[in-house]
């Protein structure tokens, strides 16, 4: 991150590498523009478990929608990862959040102590699904989540499923989704009475 590049991001860059243990896609805070790449892995293979995986488009001009294949890869089995980061925030993206934008495939899971997804300042619309986070698993260990939605064109009422199981006392979840066109009650599980510290920003 941090230059000049400009263009497009090549749809090929990592194609049938291997993958090690602490992996960074970092991309961010240049000029690339044009539509985000729809798999940036391809057939790239990834171990059974990694330490990180950390996927950052932000603060670029990409346009387009976020393709929901975008960190898919042709691995299988599960994926352990003490921490997820994906953001593309900061961009001219638009239309919806893909339901499963995290799914690496159909047999593949994360396994997260800290996940980290921002989606701010982009011109995103249509409802937050509830199944966002239903491929990344919470390790009955997990420390931090964190999601950035603020600043977009967000409708429909807040997901009463958005927070699957796994939270523990030691949790700290911060949820940012001011600047949208939310509407409806806030959901009752957003609220975890085991939670160590939540932060919500409506």
């Amino acid at each position: 991150g941090f230059n000049e590049f400009d263009g497009p991001l090549p749809g090929d860059l990592l194609h049938a590498l291997p993958i090690s243990s602490n992996f960074g896609l970092d991309v961010s805070h240049n000029n690339l523009s044009g539509t985000l790449p729809q798999n940036v892995f391809g057939s790239a293979s990834f171990p059974s478990s990694l330490t990180s995986f950390k996927a950052d488009f932000s603060s670029n001009a990409f346009t387009g929608t976020i393709p929901a294949t975008i960190i898919t890869s042709g691995v299988s089995g599960t994926t352990y990862c003490v921490t997820f980061v994906f953001n593309v925030d900061n961009n001219q993206l638009e239309g919806t959040i893909p339901d499963r934008v995290f799914a690496v495939s159909a047999s593949v899971r994360y396994y997260s102590t800290n996940i980290q997804a921002n989606f701010h300042n982009n011109n995103l619309t249509g409802q937050v699904s509830s199944l966002l986070y239903s491929d990344l698993i919470y390790c009955s260990g997990l420390v931090t989540l964190q999601t950035n939605f603020s600043n977009n064109h967000l409708t429909g009422s807040f997901p009463a499923s958005f927070m699957p199981s796994g939270c523990t006392s030691s949790a700290i979840i911060r949820i940012f989704a001011a600047n949208n066109s939310f509407d409806g009650s806030l959901p009752d599980n957003l609220c975890f009475e085991a939670t160590n510290s939540l932060h919500l920003d409506f």
